[in-house]
């Protein structure tokens, strides 16, 4: 999602700083928003997430794609 916001931002707003501060405080707030019945914030999910590949390589990928993908987590 970051990267398609970042491309849209770019090409469509010609990388306005008000346009990215306002993309980067959405993204906040999006990422510290509590979800579901159990206080879990996205933020929460994702190191979880992340911490169950990196302990069970529970990803079954190539290790380029690997590194990818968790460096699109971070």
């Amino acid at each position: 999602m970051q990267d398609e916001f970042s491309h849209i931002l770019e090409y469509c707003f010609l990388a306005n700083s008000n346009f990215a501060i306002q993309k980067a405080s959405g993204f906040e707030s999006f990422i510290n928003f509590e979800m579901g019945a159990a206080p879990l914030t996205v933020a929460e999910m994702l190191s979880t997430y992340s911490d169950n590949i990196l302990r069970k390589n529970g990803l079954k990928v190539p290790p380029d794609q690997f590194e990818a993908h968790l460096e699109k987590i971070v």
